[in-house]
């Protein structure tokens, strides 16, 4: 037997304000925060390389 979900929710009278947005990427905390994610681009896709040369390298030797 389940128990029926309320049909009204309190909710406070307080307004609540958004706070000032923040950019991390714009000025210069931007920098190195766009050259580390290039770098792990960049990383990702060196062992995605490096894994499909193997594989192609372990295809192409004959069994014994």
């Amino acid at each position: 037997m389940s128990v029926p979900l309320a049909r009204e929710v309190a909710v406070g009278k307080r307004q609540v304000e958004a706070a000032e947005r923040v950019d991390l990427v714009s000025g210069p905390q931007g920098l190195p925060l766009a050259a580390g994610g290039i770098g792990v681009l960049l990383a990702g896709l060196w062992l995605v390389v490096r894994r499909k040369r193997r594989q192609i390298q372990d295809a192409s030797q004959p069994m014994l």
